[in-house]
Formats: C-alpha cells, sequence, structure tokens
C-alpha cells in the first residue's frame, strides 16, 4: 500500500458492488494507518449545519483526536425558504448549534460561507472558488463531501463543489494537488464504497454532537443514524460486533485532475 493522506482511514474494506461483493466473499479488509504528522489539515465540506457529523462525526473525532487540524466549511446558511428577519435568526441558530457540535467531536474549526438554502447548485463556481482559497490557506490535500448519489439536491451540488476546487487548485490558481476526494454517504447510503472507519471509540462523541442537532429539530432519531454505523461495521466485521463505522468512496488525485465537472471549469 501506497503511504496514505490524513483522508486514508483506519482501515481500508475494498469492496465490489454490494451484493456482489457479499455474494462472492470479496470483501478484503486491510490495515491502514494514519500520517502520523500532526497539524496536516483536512477539509470537511457539508451542505448544512448537521450532515457533517451524520455522514462523518466519528471520523472527524478520530482525526481530531490525532493531531489533525480539521476544518469544517458549511457551504449553505440551513435557513431553509424562511425569509427576512426569520431566516437571519434561524440561520445564525444553526450557526451556534454547529460551533457546539463540533466542539463535541474535538478541535473541529467552524467556517461559514453562507450560500442559500435549498439553492446551492446556482453557486457551485462560486462556492468552488472559496473552497478553493480555504484549502490553499489552510493547505489542506484531502476534501470531503457527501456523495454524488444524495437525494437532496444541495448535497449534490456539495460534490460539485468539491471536484470543481480540486480541480482548479491543480490547473488554475495555486498547483496544489489534492491527493483525494472522500465522498460520504449523509441520507442515502452509497451503493459502494473503498473505505471504512472503525469508530467505535468516537460513537459517543458523535452521539452527543447529534443530540445537539436533534434538540434544533434536525436530526429525528439519532439511534437512527448511528444504526446504519452499526450495521456498516456489522457487515465489514462480522461477528466482531457491537461496533461502529463510518463509510467513504475515493475519488484519486488523478480522477479529479482529468474530470472537472461539466460547464463549470
Amino acid at each position: 500500500l501506497s503511504r496514505p493522506s490524513p483522508g486514508a482511514l483506519a482501515v481500508r474494506a475494498k469492496l465490489g458492488v454490494g451484493a456482489a461483493a457479499r455474494g462472492s466473499g470479496a470483501v478484503i479488509v486491510s490495515r491502514v494507518r494514519l500520517r502520523e504528522a500532526a497539524g496536516e489539515a483536512v477539509l470537511v465540506l457539508s451542505p448544512h449545519q448537521d450532515d457533517e457529523t451524520i455522514g462523518m462525526g466519528g471520523t472527524i473525532a478520530m482525526l481530531a483526536s490525532r493531531g489533525h487540524r480539521v476544518v469544517v466549511a458549511f457551504l449553505t446558511d440551513g435557513a431553509g425558504c424562511r425569509r427576512g428577519e426569520e431566516r437571519a435568526r434561524y440561520a445564525e441558530e444553526r450557526r451556534a448549534q454547529a460551533r457546539e457540535a463540533l466542539s463535541r467531536l474535538g478541535a473541529a474549526e467552524a467556517v461559514f460561507l453562507g450560500y442559500p438554502d435549498c439553492r446551492l447548485a446556482e453557486h457551485v463556481a462560486e462556492a468552488a472558488e472559496d473552497v478553493v482559497d480555504l484549502a490553499a490557506e489552510i493547505g489542506a490535500r484531502v476534501l470531503y463531501a457527501p456523495h454524488d448519489k444524495e437525494y437532496s439536491p444541495d448535497h449534490r451540488a456539495a460534490n460539485a463543489v468539491a471536484r470543481l476546487a480540486a480541480w482548479r487548485l491543480f490547473y488554475c490558481r495555486y498547483g496544489l494537488e489534492v491527493e483525494a476526494l472522500y465522498e460520504y454517504e449523509v441520507w442515502p447510503p452509497m451503493e459502494g464504497f473503498t473505505d471504512a472507519v472503525d469508530v467505535t471509540d468516537f460513537v459517543e462523541a458523535k452521539r452527543s454532537a447529534l443530540e445537539v442537532y436533534a434538540r434544533g429539530g434536525q436530526v429525528g432519531d439519532v439511534e437512527a443514524v448511528l444504526g446504519l454505523n452499526r450495521y456498516r461495521a456489522y457487515y465489514i466485521w462480522y461477528p466482531k460486533s457491537p461496533r461502529y463505522a463510518e463509510v467513504f468512496r475515493r475519488v484519486g488525485g488523478a480522477q479529479l485532475r482529468l474530470s472537472p465537472i461539466p460547464g463549470y471549469a
């Protein structure tokens, strides 16, 4: 195995398509170490204030505990379709919730880009430029974003923002090579994944962060969210349960450089 980046996760599970892999016994699990260099930065893109915790709260806590600089960029204001003063008030509440949730995950930092909720797809090019500036500022070579088959248009737009930013970083602005984009799952589970992180030791931190969002009405059932993590671990490490896992699909730097988002480059 090549030397992994901060996003090259604690356990990598190389799979084919889900059902085929299960039927053929094709699950291969190999141990992969995180880089030891404390302070290396990773940049997490979250469409709304809760997606980062639902999808990868345990991994955020793990990376922070190992000394990595974890910056979470919230792309939208999270205010739904509210207007005027109500929108401004609700957006501030969402920002406060995000700060509290991240504090429960460890040393993660929050950046609020403030694009309009439900309309991120109209601002992909602008948001990508903000992400380029932020990634260059902190020296992030690993990005995280929701996968491209998410139900929410904002989630799919966040994936486009990440891919376009990676392309622009290399070709247009800084010559900064993004090693990988790790796509995470928020609501619809991914059909296949390349990497799995055992977050059992960090599940209580994730539960605590989810409870912040549950109190604000964003997460309706904390145990349902953690249930997917429990199932993922059961699938990968059976019969070593109970454990919890978050899964990711890795998009390598070479693919990111060759495949900008059509219409936005």
